[in-house]
């Protein structure tokens, strides 16, 4: 009997579909190794999970997974990451030299979905399936993810910048905050691969400024308006930033909402091993 679940989006109750994060074509997809990502960030020696063909959840329904992201968002998502893909090669190149910044139009409302949809996608496997827990940023990027015509809501913002690695990162509920600020915490989900990072916030205070620029600038664009995004090819943020904190830098996040993907890494077979693989197992 095929399982089924509670789609993590729209809510229904139905057999689970695939969700690839980040999409098929925004990425080269390959067998993955993933782990969490404080136990990335410590060198934790544990083994990590092998994925084939990128990292998947099954936590979507097929309408949410095939037709609206696969469908309807994810074409904009893979084509700026095709786009701005060529652009960081070239660059780093050195063959042709580039201007600070490229510009292109975008279908910015699409990408936005898409970015949302992927990451409400992630949950930890014993969350996978049960009903929806509700919250004001969860529920409002589901609202914004099933209903084209809505408006980026107020209290979001999507900030994105260049991201030259083939690291796949993802951290749900993440806080970044300033020793020298508190209480101020900025809250989001953050999405990264490359060639670019997306940080979805919420309710950012102004005490705390990101330095990147935003997706949307017109958060009542339409659908299928364009807006002139600019790339900035220079300045490039650390590619660990910004979960890894400063000297006055806080971080607050959940470690099973968190994970840090990376190609698969083919082991060499000591020759007890080598001869134990070809003679198979002793009886």
């Amino acid at each position: 009997m095929e399982k089924i679940g509670y789609c993590n989006i729209c809510g229904c109750y139905s057999p689970p579909a695939a969700d690839h994060v980040p999409p098929k074509g925004a990425s080269s997809l390959s067998d993955t190794e993933m782990k969490t990502l404080i136990r990335y960030l410590s060198v934790d020696p544990q083994r990590p999970k092998i994925y084939k063909n990128g990292v998947k959840f099954r936590t979507l329904c097929g309408k949410c997974n095939n037709d609206r992201l696969g469908g309807s968002y994810d074409p904009a998502l893979i084509e700026i990451s095709k786009i701005v893909s060529r652009m960081v090669r070239v660059d780093q190149s050195g063959l042709l030299k580039l201007p600070p910044e490229i510009k292109f139009p975008v279908k910015v409302q699409r990408v936005a979905r898409a970015i949302v949809g992927h990451l409400l996608a992630v949950l930890p496997g014993p969350e996978a399936g049960k009903s929806i827990t509700h919250a004001p940023f969860p529920d409002a990027m589901r609202d914004y993810f099933l209903d084209p015509t809505k408006p980026l809501p107020k209290e979001m913002n999507i900030y994105y910048w260049v991201y030259p690695s083939d690291l796949h990162v993802v951290a749900r509920g993440f806080g970044v905050g300033d020793a020298r600020s508190l209480p101020h915490i900025i809250v989001g989900d953050m999405i990264k691969f490359f060639p670019l990072g997306y940080w979805v916030t919420w309710e950012a205070p102004p005490e705390l400024r990101i330095s990147q620029p935003t997706l949307i600038a017109n958060r009542s664009s339409g659908i299928d308006d364009e807006e002139i995004l600019k790339i900035p090819l220079r300045d490039v943020p650390p590619l660990d930033w910004p979960a890894r904190p400063g000297s006055w830098g806080i971080n607050l996040f959940s470690e099973e909402i968190t994970f840090v993907a990376y190609p698969r890494k083919r082991r060499r077979l000591t020759k007890h091993s080598r001869q134990t693989r070809a003679s198979g197992p002793r009886r």
